[in-house]
């Protein structure tokens, strides 16, 4: 054994780090404990849930009898039938009363239409024949008007789409030999920890799936099917608006007003980047006058809900990882995406809800295999009850 002298004073710088022991917090902190705003808030225990009983979770959608539609053609005020858009021809029948909504004339269907070609009888009541006003003008059915001892019209109903999503089997691993569980460790107990650890991230990959993924199924190289499930953004393809530019107050009021247009008026949800959520609270600039403006110590405006000019109360939730995206036209930094909650369930395949699976490992392996499983799938009703919002840009 070799042996170092010390001369002199002995103090810290040469005593040796060896003997020295190191005092470490006693605990491990992460850098994101949780964030995983659309996961939670399904999984909370008010949001109702029904097992699922099959690989592939359906339901069916349906809307009232349509009762608008626009025109295919212009017409002249002595024209005796309308063209209307393609396939509505079939909403109308003799009996119906229109109205053209850029006009203001009323007509009255007269007989049974040809295709999408409505005989019509003009300017019913106090209005007068007139031209339309263009190619597209909107016209809109109000009412059925039979005559006395008329038989029953024809009959005219809706029938429901059906819609569909598969079951995906999430699953994260814990992995640790018994001598690596066994020795002392700074922070928390490994075991636990690293349990821990394993759920946020199984979560969190689970709430990116729930918005962003699209719907898939495949096999693995053995013929094994293995589902993908559908986030909101796979369903909701048509309720979209790209904005292109940064996000004014009356911009924003106009897409509200849209997503508040179908579905509950207290059920809505806007999840937002951090981006988005700065110009939202930016909308207070210039009109918020502070108190004692002499001795200020705080300023700036936090939003947590809007109210539109409607009366409608949205509140936020800002996914702070949506930030670390790049400025893209699809990507999650300028989004916002309003979901109706009521149209939104997540549905855990039967006894295989969020558990974590233990001794895994094969019994002649000394180590200790665990991991986090959750077979679910999530079912977005009426599309049109939600609102996308894409390519916000930076205020300037």
């Amino acid at each position: 054994m070799s042996i170092d002298a010390i001369s002199g004073l002995a103090h810290t710088g040469n005593i040796g780090d060896d003997i020295q022991v190191r005092d470490v917090a006693p605990d491990i902190r992460l850098l994101e404990p949780d964030n995983a705003p659309l996961c939670s808030i399904l999984m909370n225990p008010k949001m109702t849930e029904r097992p699922l009983y099959s690989t592939i979770a359906e339901w069916a959608d349906d809307i009232h009898f349509p009762f608008r539609t626009a025109l295919a053609a212009s017409y002249t005020n002595v024209a005796t039938s309308i063209t209307v858009a393609t396939g509505t021809g079939a909403y109308y029948q003799e009996g119906d009363t229109l109205l053209n909504e850029h006009t203001g004339e009323q007509l009255f269907v007269n007989g049974a239409p040809t295709g999408d070609s409505i005989p019509v009888q003009r300017g019913l009541g106090s209005t007068t024949n007139v031209a339309s006003s263009g190619t597209s003008d909107s016209i809109i059915k109000l009412g059925h008007s039979s005559a006395q001892g008329a038989g029953a019209p024809i009959a005219k109903q809706t029938k429901p789409a059906f819609a569909s999503n598969y079951v995906q089997d999430f699953r994260k691993s814990v992995d640790q030999s018994d001598l690596e569980l066994g020795i002392r460790t700074y922070g928390q107990d490994q075991m636990s920890y690293q349990d821990a650890k394993a759920a946020d991230e199984h979560k969190r990959e689970r709430d990116r799936a729930m918005f962003l993924q699209h719907r898939h199924q495949d096999t693995d190289a053995d013929g094994r099917p293995r589902g993908h499930l559908g986030g909101i953004l796979d369903y909701v393809q048509s309720n979209v608006a790209v904005l292109g530019t940064s996000l004014s107050q009356a911009v924003w009021e106009t897409h509200v007003s849209n997503a508040f247009r179908y579905g509950s008026a207290t059920a809505k949800i806007a999840f937002v980047s951090p981006m988005v959520m700065a110009q939202i609270n930016g909308f207070a600039s210039g009109r918020v006058q502070p108190a004692n403006a002499g001795v200020l110590k705080t300023w700036g405006v936090q939003v947590k809900t809007y109210t539109a000019t409607t009366g409608e109360v949205l509140p936020f939730v800002v996914n702070k990882h949506w930030g670390d995206a790049p400025q893209t036209p699809q990507s999650t930094r300028g989004m916002a995406l309003i979901v109706d909650m009521s149209n939104i369930k997540r549905r855990p395949f039967n006894g295989k809800d969020t558990t974590l699976l233990k001794d895994r490992e094969p019994r002649d392996e000394t180590r200790k295999l665990r991991e986090w499983r959750t077979v679910e799938t999530l079912e977005v009703r009426q599309e049109a009850t939600h609102y996308l919002v894409r390519d916000i840009r930076p205020a300037a």
